[in-house]
């Protein structure tokens, strides 16, 4: 689950200097369902309009920027947040890796807008790639190349194949884990149940950008304070406060029955999902974008502190989704696919050199150098696996 308030400080260590990339794609969908999970589809040109509409106000923020103008500059950053939410959910059904490369930059950048005072260096080249991204994914809506042409490749149908099976056995053992959690929340049992909670998670993160995908499952699973109403709020992290915030389970059993029966119904949309090669593509990406945000920051796990073992399963739901469609980019770029398989290695050994028995160094023993090292780690894989989308062309 994303957090805008989690991810500034990321911004500040190497999200700038991730690449973006433009090539095309379309999301998972459930079998027999052509709409967006939030709601009816944007027609194209809707969807152009609103395009245009947050470059406007991109714009806008550049030249507020320019001026230093704080108050400006926190109202336009609100503006693109509000304008994103609307048609959001519809570019990622219609192309993902546009989706991606235009959240890796919005983001941060409406994280960044609510500091203070505001880093108007960063966000100056936050905004600028944004508007370049949003440039790239406007000309593919009006040149109609929205969406991958290489989508009925047999060998990238394969390779989705592959990624689906891998997303279904993970959401199978997310359930089976959950379960486990559940049952030692429903006991009464805190100890129990703090063991088990971190565990459960993995098999979530892991396939993090599917669940993300499929409508309010994921805030209702993943939501963390504040992301969604108090009244609204459940899953995970509402245990997870009331284990190492509030030491106790009391009225706890009816959002541990919740998330289980939430993880159960995810489990079985997976199973009917149809899941395209360019959302293999734009998963292994937008992982490590999600690593390198609010898993770095602590945010993630603000009671638990067990934030790297999220972003380790990230990194592994990254390496799977790029395993993939592997053999295809080795046909394509042999070179490039030995250099994204080194980088991916070396960050899994740099995390392994934080581990604790068969868990992690909690994040806030973790000093500020570690964090800039991790996330300097993990954006050098990310530059690379963004040139992934070339298979898709």
């Amino acid at each position: 689950m994303k957090s805008l308030y989690a991810v500034l400080a990321v911004s500040l260590v190497g999200t700038v200097a991730l690449a973006g990339c433009s090539s095309q794609g379309s999301t998972a969908v459930p079998n027999g369902t052509g709409a967006s999970q939030s709601g009816e589809q944007t027609s194209t040109a809707d969807l152009k309009s609103n395009i245009q509409n947050i470059l406007e106000t991109a714009d806008q923020l550049r030249q507020a920027l320019a001026d230093r103008n704080e108050a400006q500059i926190r109202s336009l950053g609100q503006k693109l947040n509000d304008q994103w939410a609307s048609f959001e959910d519809s570019l990622r059904q219609k192309d993902p890796i546009q989706y991606t490369k235009i959240e890796k930059y919005l983001n941060p950048l409406v994280a960044g807008v609510k500091a203070s005072p505001v880093d108007v260096h960063t966000l100056t080249s936050l905004n600028d790639g944004l508007i370049q991204a949003l440039h790239d994914c406007l000309a593919a809506v009006e040149s109609g190349k929205l969406g991958s042409a290489a989508a009925n490749d047999p060998k990238l149908q394969a390779a989705a194949k592959q990624y689906h099976e891998y997303v279904l056995q993970q959401s199978d053992l997310l359930v089976q884990h959950t379960g486990r959690f559940v049952d030692a929340v429903l006991a009464g049992d805190i100890n129990r149940a703090k063991s088990l909670y971190a565990p459960a998670r993995v098999y979530y993160e892991r396939i993090e950008p599917i669940a993300e995908g499929l409508g309010d499952l994921d805030p209702k699973i993943d939501a963390r304070e504040n992301d969604v109403p108090e009244e609204e709020w459940s899953g995970f992290h509402k245990i997870e406060k009331a284990l190492w915030g509030d030491g106790s389970l009391k009225g706890q059993e009816s959002h541990a029955q919740q998330l289980l029966s939430d993880v159960k119904q995810l489990h079985e949309t997976v199973k009917t999902m149809t899941i395209e090669p360019a959302e293999v593509v734009a998963g292994a990406v937008e992982l490590l974008n999600e690593a390198a945000t609010s898993k770095i920051t602590g945010e993630e796990e603000r009671y638990s502190h067990t934030d790297l073992v999220d972003l380790f399963a990230n990194v592994e739901g990254s390496e799977a989704a790029f395993n993939a469609v592997k053999p295809v980019l080795q046909e394509k770029d042999a070179a490039l696919a030995a250099e994204i398989e080194q980088r991916l290695q070396e960050v899994k050994n740099l995390l392994n050199a934080y581990r604790t028995g068969d868990s992690f160094l909690p994040y806030d023993k973790l000093k500020p150098e570690d964090t800039k090292k991790i996330s300097q780690a993990i954006n050098s894989v990310a530059e690379p696996l963004s040139q992934v989308a070339k298979i898709l062309e």
